[in-house]
């Protein structure tokens, strides 16, 4: 069960993009940049929200079948995110996990148009423009994958105040992403040597040595989307 729910955690860093936690007998994902060590203090979550339990049942469901091996359950997955989203459109957990499996199977186009509902629903949560972007990258849209990284940079430098480090941890791949590697390791080291807590130090130095290797697999690669 354990490797099943490894297999849950797709996006994040330096491997996916969100991570996935069970809690309230539902799978959900926090927004968050990378796979967060067991233990480490959390990033502060967006506000609680009631969903309709029917669609929050059918996530559960969607999840629990995409963990298993094979083309079969992936549609069957994709299938149970759709009713899940039927039953609360508002519901974005549904469509961000959607939109993960989506992006998992190099299927950008559906994950991209995913992804444009889901910035409607939360226009302020910065880690969805980053899929959308790289999404756009791969569908030959530059420009739209630049409004996207442009976005998210905007609601990082807002959130600086609020959540510091994480706003700044954060942000700090996006600035790489748009040319500014100098900045962005920059930032990192800074935030490394600001660090008291080592779990924290070592999430950082993590990232700034990903942004070091040679990018021969493209700058996406930071992210652990190439």
């Amino acid at each position: 069960m354990n490797a099943k729910r490894n297999r849950m955690k797709m996006w994040g860093v330096v491997g996916a993009v969100c991570v996935v936690l069970l809690c309230a007998g539902g799978w959900y994902v926090y927004d968050s940049w990378y796979r967060i060590p067991s233990g480490l203090p959390l990033p502060p979550a967006a506000p609680a929200r009631t969903f309709s339990e029917e669609a929050i049942a059918l996530n559960q469901q969607a999840c629990d079948v995409g963990m298993e091996d094979g083309s079969e359950y992936t549609e069957e997955a994709l299938r149970l995110y759709d009713e899940a989203i039927a039953a609360d459109p508002n519901f974005h957990t549904a469509y961000a996990n959607k939109a993960t499996l989506l992006v998992k199977l190099k299927r950008y186009e559906e994950a991209s148009a995913c992804l444009e509902k889901l910035k409607a629903l939360r226009p302020r949560v910065a880690e969805y423009y980053v899929p959308s972007a790289f999404c756009n990258d791969r569908l030959g849209r530059p420009e739209r994958a630049r409004e996207d990284l442009l976005k998210a940079l905007t609601v990082y430098n807002d959130s600086v105040a609020a959540s510091p480090f994480w706003a700044r941890l954060n942000r700090a791949p996006v600035l790489y992403l748009l040319g500014n590697e100098r900045v962005a390791r920059t930032e990192l080291r800074r935030l490394e040597k600001e660090q008291t807590d080592p779990r924290l130090r070592s999430l950082v130095a993590g990232l700034r040595e990903e942004m070091e290797k040679p990018s021969g697999a493209g700058p996406w690669s930071i992210l652990g989307f190439e």
